[in-house]
């Protein structure tokens, strides 16, 4: 956190020309949408677990070690593929944060939308206020 604006250059090196024009002028805001994707999973898992369901590994094709251990809460042979559930919570954050940037362009003081930016540029970035 900081107290300075960002400095990411208005040029195609750091993001698309298309938004070169409305990003990182004065007055104007750049919200990086932030979801925690390990929540979505251990709210999956809870979900799942207290509905009996077990979970097994589908890439390696074997149950989850020790799952044997809780067979009074979840049934292992009513199992879901990780990989399913792991997809799941991706598309649930990706959800949450597209909805999020479709509230801030809701927002009455700048109604555009900063569509992309290099990510890569931006921890750069941030590298350098940090020191």
């Amino acid at each position: 956190m900081s107290n300075e604006r960002l400095q990411i250059p208005r040029s195609e090196l750091y993001m698309e020309g298309h938004n070169t024009w409305i990003a990182n002028h004065r007055c104007s805001t750049l919200i990086v949408p932030v979801g925690d994707l390990a929540q979505h999973m251990l709210a999956a898992i809870c979900y799942y677990t207290q509905n009996g369901y077990a979970l097994y590994d589908d890439i390696a094709k074997k149950p989850i070690p020790g799952i044997e251990k809780f067979t009074n809460i979840v049934d292992p042979g009513k199992s879901l593929p990780l990989t399913v559930i792991e997809q799941a919570s991706l598309a649930e954050l990706t959800a949450e944060l597209s909805t999020s940037c479709y509230a801030g362009v809701l927002i009455p003081v700048n109604k555009s939308s900063l569509t992309t930016i290099d990510i890569f540029q931006l921890k750069n970035i941030s590298k350098v206020l940090a020191n």
